[in-house]
């Protein structure tokens, strides 16, 4: 009788978990918008770091941080079409049946 030891490989699915950021926006009430004297927005917070984490496949799954995120604020402006009524106005001289257009002044 023989007896020997056989290591196979074999793929085997697991499931791991991960930290992701989720970044959620609401709209601020009336009472919230502050703004500064000159029409200026107030400074944004500093930036925030965050660590996240994940699963790496070991025999058993240990968790450990693989990603450093930074989230600042930062000013974005874009173009965008208004249509509003404008008010204008418009002079028109006329000359006097005596002479050129000083004489409308007169």
């Amino acid at each position: 009788m023989t007896r020997r030891i056989i290591t196979e490989v074999q793929t085997v699915e697991a499931r791991l978990r991960r930290e992701e950021l989720v970044v959620v926006r609401e709209p601020l009430a009336a009472d919230d918008r502050a703004v500064l004297p000159g029409g200026r927005a107030p400074v944004a917070p500093p930036a925030e770091v965050i660590v996240l984490h994940r699963e790496v496949p070991h025999v058993t799954a240990v968790v450990e941080p693989y990603e450093q995120v930074t989230v600042s604020v930062e000013e974005v402006t874009d173009d965008t079409a208004l249509q509003v009524p404008l008010r204008a106005e418009r002079v028109e001289l006329v000359a006097s049946p005596s002479g050129g257009p000083d004489a409308a002044l007169a």
